[in-house]
């Protein structure tokens, strides 16, 4: 019992504030108001409220240097997102997805490969950033055979990637920090052929697949040229060269 009290603000409390960008940035945007139940004298008086229309203003401010960490994240390489876990509420606007580095370890010999492209990435401020790969990154990952399940999927990044409402950057996370993915939902989604094109005077055709195939699993017989659509009248099976 005292006088003076401190009280330990709920972290979803501090989360939503540090998310509302016009409260509690500065001194002058600090207000309280109190209803008159909030607490009790020693006699068992009941406070004097403060209404929102006479709200106080804060006598002293402290702003906001905590540091956002990333706490886990997870991938789904079927829909190509990638979900980012933050201790603390992050400035969507500042995330730069380009500053992402997913390698196979927590090792300098790691394979690595860093995110060229921005992607799409939520844009609500908050505790999670929702990020969808773009398809030339998800290719390029393939093709290098990384994420391609837990073991090898860690994240790394610089300072820069994303910050809070307060401007503190992340806390970045070199090659030998890298974190360990939590969750991973392997790609199980069947490749789909786009296009193709037929040379006849080299003798030779280019097929155009939705993403990245291996070559070492072509089955040359398992294609037939036709001339329509089913019931075809002339069909050629190919043999292997």
């Amino acid at each position: 019992n005292s006088s003076q009290i401190v009280i330990q603000l709920d972290k979803v409390d501090v989360d939503e504030v540090k998310r509302l960008t016009a409260l509690a940035m500065t001194a002058n945007n600090t207000f309280i108001a109190l209803r008159n139940t909030t607490i009790r004298d020693m006699s068992g008086n009941g406070l004097e409220a403060v209404t929102s229309s006479a709200a106080r203003l804060t006598s002293r401010y402290i702003a906001d240097a905590n540091v956002p960490r990333l706490v886990a994240f997870d991938v789904d390489m079927a829909t190509g997102t990638v979900l980012l876990s933050f201790s603390e509420t992050v400035n969507a606007s500042a995330f730069v997805a380009t500053e992402i580095v997913f390698q196979s370890a927590d090792t300098t010999a790691a394979a690595t490969y860093r995110l060229r492209d921005l992607g799409m990435s939520t844009r609500a401020d908050g505790l999670v950033i929702n990020l969808t790969v773009t398809n030339d990154d998800l290719n390029e990952i393939k093709k290098r055979a990384l994420l391609t399940n837990a073991d090898n999927t860690f994240v790394s990044f610089g300072a820069a990637m994303i910050a809070d409402n307060a401007g503190n950057v992340v806390a970045p996370l070199s090659l030998t920090t890298a974190q360990r993915v939590r969750r991973f939902i392997e790609d199980d989604r069947p490749p789909r052929l786009l296009s193709f094109d037929v040379d006849l005077t080299d003798g030779h055709f280019l097929l155009r697949f939705s993403e990245t195939v291996n070559v070492s699993t072509l089955v040359v017989p398992r294609f037939t040229f036709q001339d329509t659509v089913s019931p075809a009248n002339n069909t050629v099976p190919l043999t292997e060269t």
